[in-house]
């Protein structure tokens, strides 16, 4: 019973507080005396119970049921555990978890409390069949994402492509690592099993059963977590021996890794981080990566003028987005995005590039990129930037989708600024 009631609290910590999955994992399992075994049924229940969010939300909101939200999480995660997860709970952990949520509503008893439990699945369908199969309501439940971004999806790449990125985002994502070359070699790091060779130059993939962190190729920073399309992104870069790049984010990434390693150190990079934290962690990753050329510091777009004093090669510009492609990595990434913050992040990224583009050197290139799947803030924002910049022309753009090769969800555009003022 203990493990339900942890699963039940972390999850009313995320619904109700707005916490996130580690977090509130953290918080919540303190106060609860749980075995190693125990501890892994309650994060693997809560995670499934995530997952499958937005569907066991309608099954008990049919059900019509008296419930405080403490009853109400311990529903959705025995009902989740049921019906997807599978585990057989122990009989008196199950008949408390019962019981419970029998005293939580006069007018539920042990029978309708069964049968509720029985009926979610009718026929083999856990999704109610009023619902049609051809909607996107049915798309929702079924892959437990929110109506407007199938809406959006769907008019922005069609509905067979969007059926695609939402299956692809409801399997796991693999664990692309690319070989710090600084260090070692990828044949080096093949030596251990538990990496298979990744499809672009020196990258690998992770297939361990030990958390990557803990690995000792991770450790000794002989392998970074790197998305596979930021790998392919970089190879296109045009960069000159001993050149000069601007990376300016605002959410964390390993751009800045990826550069050093990709010139073999070859290159000074000014980093520019948003904030004290950040802007120290990526000093101490660069003394561990073995990291040459390197100067970070804080800086809003509007501040990076104190900060740069001569225009640059290349200037790679990483602001805050949607980021869609941790939709597949945080079980309750849709607890917390909200519609209504895509325009004030669009906003944000128009400001990054047009304050980046001021430091790119003529004949220089201009690289934007964020990790999501939306043309709002890719395309269109490229679109609407080269409308106001005649000086610069997109050479290339691309859209990566997670059923592809590349395993991402992420957009980038590559921009070049002319050598002849207009």
């Amino acid at each position: 019973m203990e493990a339900l009631l942890a699963a039940r609290d972390a999850l009313r910590e995320i619904v109700q507080n707005d916490t996130l999955f580690t977090t509130a994992i953290k918080k919540t399992f303190s106060s609860h005396p749980l075995s190693a075994e125990d501890e892994s049924f309650a994060r693997t229940a809560l995670s499934s119970t995530l997952h499958h969010y937005l569907l066991l939300n309608r099954l008990v909101d049919d059900a019509e049921l008296s419930l405080s939200i403490d009853q109400r999480c311990l529903l959705l995660i025995v009902l989740g555990n049921e019906i997807f997860l599978k585990r057989r709970l122990d009989d008196v952990a199950l008949k408390a978890a019962k019981k419970e949520l029998i005293l939580a509503d006069n007018n539920l008893t042990e029978e309708r409390l069964e049968a509720f439990l029985s009926s979610a699945i009718k026929d083999g369908k856990i999704i109610p069949p009023e619902i049609d199969e051809n909607s996107v309501e049915y798309l929702s439940f079924k892959y437990n994402t929110p109506q407007w971004l199938i809406h959006m999806w769907q008019k922005h790449f069609g509905r067979p492509v969007t059926t695609k990125i939402l299956s692809a985002n409801a399997r796991p994502l693999i664990q692309a690592c690319r070989v710090n070359t600084l260090l070692t070699t990828r044949e080096k790091v093949l030596e251990d099993p538990d990496f298979i060779e990744g499809p672009i130059e020196n990258t690998v993939i992770y297939r361990g059963r030990t958390p990557l962190k803990k690995k000792a190729q991770y450790l000794d920073c002989s392998v970074f977590q790197q998305r596979l399309g930021v790998k392919k992104i970089i190879d296109n870069l045009p960069m000159p021996p001993n050149g000069s790049c601007l990376i300016y984010e605002e959410r964390p990434n390993a751009f800045y890794i990826e550069m050093a390693v990709h010139t073999n150190n070859e290159i000074f990079l000014s980093v520019a981080a948003n904030s004290m934290e950040r802007r120290l962690d990526i000093r101490k990753a660069a003394r561990d990566y073995h990291i040459a050329h390197i100067e970070v510091f804080e800086s809003t777009p509007e501040l990076l003028i104190t900060h740069i004093s001569a225009p640059v090669d290349c200037v790679i510009c990483l602001p805050e987005c949607s980021k869609f492609d941790l939709i597949r990595s945080l079980p309750d990434f849709f607890i917390h995005f909200h519609q209504a913050s895509l325009d004030t992040l669009i906003t944000k990224q128009k400001l990054a590039i047009q304050e980046c583009s001021r430091f790119v050197m003529d004949g220089g290139a201009l690289l934007y990129s964020v990790n999501t799947i939306n043309n709002k803030e890719g395309h269109f924002v490229v679109i609407d930037f080269l409308s106001h910049h005649p000086e610069f022309v997109l050479d290339n753009e691309r859209q990566f989708l997670p059923f592809e090769e590349y395993n991402v969800s992420s957009y980038a555009a590559l921009l070049r600024k002319s050598t002849v003022k207009k």
